[in-house]
């Protein structure tokens, strides 16, 4: 284009380039993404031991009300289990997000960055693999709750319809951290 400036052919093959780059660039980051998130998980579960089957259904039910739970008894328990699970589900965007809330809740009451950072990769990952299931906005929505970024968390979890009793919980959770007791009624009311 610069060599040329008068050939409409190299205008129209830069403008087309400079399109097909700029269309091609979110696929490229979700695909770095879900590259990286792999990478991650497989070095999560690479020190736990050996397991000859899948762990139950109950075992994520389990984990799950742990994490409900919310204490600094119920979340290393938590997020044990969630990482029995891992090996047998290791893109599972429900698993890693929860798995996620679970290391976000720990970080927060320990202090420790590097549990609320392997949060923000297990939501990366997951986020690549379904960008707008309900449990990684959760997740994602958690994790800025608790980095101090409350406003945008509120709206991680927009729009309201279909939210399940775990979002319906959080919703709860960050509008009574805003002193928003209002709607933090009005939200457990609904759920």
């Amino acid at each position: 284009l610069i060599l040329y400036p008068n050939e409409p052919s190299a205008y129209l093959a830069a403008t087309s380039l400079a399109v097909l780059l700029l269309l091609s660039a979110p696929s490229a980051l979700r695909l770095w993404r879900l590259r990286e998130g792999r990478i991650f998980v497989e070095g999560l579960v690479v020190g736990l031991p050996p397991q000859s089957s899948p762990p139950a259904a109950s075992l994520a039910e389990e984990a799950r009300d742990l994490l409900r739970q919310g204490n600094r008894e119920s979340l290393p328990k938590a997020s044990l289990l969630f990482l029995r699970i891992l090996p047998f589900r290791p893109a599972d965007p429900e698993i890693l997000s929860l798995l996620a809330e679970t290391l976000t809740e720990i970080g927060t009451m320990t202090g420790d960055r590097r549990d609320l950072d392997r949060a923000d990769a297990l939501i990366s990952y997951a986020r690549a693999l379904d960008r707008r299931g309900a449990a990684p906005r959760r997740a994602a929505a958690r994790w800025l709750w608790r980095t101090g970024r409350i406003d945008d968390a509120v709206e991680e979890l927009q729009p309201r319809d279909g939210s399940d009793l775990d979002t319906q919980i959080l919703r709860a959770r960050i509008a009574a951290a805003r002193t928003d007791f209002t709607s933090a009624t009005i939200t457990l009311s609904e759920a």
